[in-house]
């Protein structure tokens, strides 16, 4: 129930976010994913292609780096990165934005365990972390 309770939270707030952004003119908004699109990678996971977000990177040029008994990615991060992106395909449609949003859900469902919970990270070799 707290899953659902916070899926339905974030997905709200996704909404509000996204609706109160608005557009400045044509494909134009306020809104500057530079950042979130460093972060992002693709790669393979148990022979799917997955995107990921990186959760640490290292000051002044913001290298991606792994956290040491954690790793590169973590499922929070990536579902958060899938919710934002989701509501920004609905200000500028674009297959590139699409294209990471699946991705990221792909990494998310790469992540379930048999027993249906989730591990939690990824090592740098893109092996799941199931310590």
């Amino acid at each position: 129930m707290k899953i659902i309770t916070l899926a339905l939270v974030c997905a709200a707030c996704t909404v509000i976010f996204f609706s109160a952004q608005g557009c400045s003119s044509g494909n134009e908004t306020l809104i500057n994913t530079a950042h979130l699109d460093h972060l992002y990678e693709e790669g393979m996971i148990e022979d799917q292609k997955v995107g990921y977000i990186n959760i640490y990177s290292e000051y002044p040029e913001y290298q991606h780096t792994p956290a040491a008994g954690e790793g590169i990615a973590c499922v929070d991060d990536v579902a958060r990165a899938a919710l934002f992106y989701m509501g920004y395909f609905r200000l500028r449609p674009d297959e590139n934005i699409l294209s990471k949003t699946r991705n990221l859900l792909r990494f998310i469902l790469a992540m379930q365990a048999d027993n249906g919970y989730f591990f939690n990270f990824i090592s740098d070799d893109l092996t799941i972390n199931k310590t």
